[in-house]
């Protein structure tokens, strides 16, 4: 739905990477596993586990991986050096802990490590959440930030580079006389203006180094809708719904002036069929290049073999 959804409270464990505030107890002693099929031979995944620790308290552990796969290099002189690999890894464990029938709050303490060819970078960082729920109204309300940490390792012993801090509100609301659920987040609001701009300032020419030279040209109104996540679920039946989302940011970033096409619409599925709740979505990244996620959520415990009693 986008790629972001921080207040909408579900069985699927994978919910808690996004806010630390969402465990519930219809996550106990789920498992999740999931697979994100990217751009060329881009891949990442997800695993994760939540288990209720005692009424009201959850604690959960989860495990990221990125592999970027072969990457050509080249030195200063562009002379090719040969292919390298680059990848990321981080391992996360959460704790959430319901105050009140209203409000949960969420932590999640992770540490990523990344490799890129022959430098090494890696870093603590953590999360935290805090979910409002209006069970009367069908509202649910959320605070996340995200990424609060620093490079501990830095690539080549260079200098240390900020974490991806991000700060966001949330709400989801389900409509009260249609089977139609809403969501809306806005991401990176600790900055304001998050438009990025290539080209060196009056030339047209690649700008290569590490300032970031602001755009120009683009209206209030645009550097606002950049903020802002919007997506749906038609809940169909109690086992099967159909979503969608748009992300402003991602489009105006990844489609070109040429042919935009659905870059930033995203659309999926979720159903659920004997012990697996199975999710299915695809993103339109830019024209003709989409990113495919699939997730299966399910109890462990449920595919435990019974001893049979004997007479």
């Amino acid at each position: 739905m986008g790629g972001m959804i921080n207040a909408m409270r579900d069985r699927d464990p994978a919910l808690i990477h996004q806010n630390p505030a969402l465990f519930n107890k219809e996550m106990d002693r789920r498992a999740v596993l999931n697979y994100v099929d990217h751009v060329s031979d881009i891949n990442a995944g997800y695993a994760g586990y939540v288990q209720q620790l005692k009424p009201g308290r959850w604690g959960g552990v989860g495990f990221y991986y990125s592999d970027y796969g072969r990457i050509p290099g080249y030195d200063e002189g562009g002379n090719p050096t040969g292919d390298f690999r680059a990848s990321e890894n981080c391992i996360a464990f959460s704790y959430g802990h319901e105050l009140n029938k209203r409000l949960t709050v969420g932590a999640t303490a992770k540490f990523a490590y990344s490799i890129m060819g022959p430098y090494i970078g890696n870093g603590p960082a953590l999360d935290l959440g805090v979910h409002y729920n209006m069970e009367e109204k069908q509202t649910q309300m959320a605070l996340v930030v995200r990424n609060l940490g620093f490079q501990l390792v830095t690539y080549g012993g260079g200098k240390r580079e900020p974490l991806a801090t991000d700060i966001q509100l949330g709400i989801s609301h389900r409509l009260e006389h249609m089977p139609l659920r809403v969501h809306l987040v806005a991401h990176n609001l600790q900055q304001p203006d998050i438009t990025y701009n290539q080209f060196l300032p009056n030339r047209n020419i690649l700008d290569l180094g590490d300032d970031n030279q602001g755009a120009r040209g683009n209206t209030l109104g645009d550097k606002m809708l950049r903020h802002l996540v919007v997506g749906g679920e038609f809940l169909l039946s109690k086992n099967w719904g159909l979503m969608f989302g748009y992300n402003h940011l991602r489009r105006r970033e990844m489609s070109t002036d040429a042919r935009k096409g659905t870059s930033g619409f995203s659309w999926g599925m979720t159903f659920r069929v004997e012990r697996f709740q199975i999710t299915y979505a695809s993103a339109a990244l830019f024209p003709g290049f989409n990113m495919n996620h699939f997730t299966f959520s399910f109890k462990p415990g449920d595919f435990k073999v019974k001893k049979s009693s004997t007479p």
